[in-house]
């Protein structure tokens, strides 16, 4: 059987969109605190829970401030409210925001 040079080109191409969808796929789950706790013996859940009610610099956050409300039960998942700031003049956008566990863990503790 012989293959053109567009099949071959069109083959490379499928290979490499299924390659980076399966890298991609790769990248978000291994950001999971859910997941990364198991591979690296630590326990950020844990560590999220216990931090609930606190105050953490936030840049994803009008106010650069932000307070953990609560964790998802999966611990992929952390639910937090902007607070008032003494660096900000911006109020606070009312409403509670749900964030990637690993990026508050990340402003929280790194």
């Amino acid at each position: 059987m012989c293959i053109s040079a567009d099949d071959s080109k069109r083959m490379k191409r499928k290979q490499l969109n299924l390659t980076s969808v399966f890298e991609d796929t790769q990248k978000k789950q291994i950001m999971k605190l859910s997941i990364s706790d198991k591979y690296d013996n630590t326990n950020k859940i844990e560590e999220l829970r216990n931090a609930i009610g606190y105050v953490y610099s936030d840049n994803h956050s009008g106010t650069y401030n932000s307070k953990l409300l609560s964790v998802s039960e999966c611990g992929n998942i952390a639910y937090t409210e902007e607070v008032k700031s003494d660096i900000s003049n911006f109020k606070p956008k009312v409403g509670i925001k749900s964030q990637p566990s690993w990026l508050v863990w990340n402003a929280m503790f790194s």
